[in-house]
C-alpha cells in the first residue's frame, strides 16, 4: 500500500492518475510471468480523501476496504 499526502488538494487527482498509470504498467509487466499478481493488480484499490491518495494492491481487498473506510476513504 502507498499513501501520499499532497501539499494541496489540487494535486490529489494528479497522484490518482499516476497510481492508475503505475497499476496499468505493472499489469503489462506481470502478465507474461506472474498471473497471480495480475489478479491483485486488476483489483487494486485507488482512493482519495482530502489531501490524501491511496493505492493498495492486495489479495484481501475486503479487509483493505474495511481499513480504508475506517480511515475515512
Amino acid at each position: 500500500a502507498v499513501v501520499i499526502k499532497c501539499s494541496d488538494s489540487s494535486y490529489v487527482s494528479e497522484v490518482k492518475g499516476l497510481f492508475e498509470t503505475r497499476v496499468k504498467k505493472s499489469v503489462d509487466l506481470y502478465s507474461s510471468y506472474n498471473a497471480d499478481e495480475v489478479k491483485n493488480l486488476d483489483n487494486a484499490i485507488i482512493k482519495t480523501s482530502g489531501n490524501y491518495a491511496v493505492l493498495c494492491v492486495t489479495n484481501d481487498t475486503a479487509a483493505a476496504e474495511k481499513v480504508l473506510k475506517e480511515a475515512g476513504f
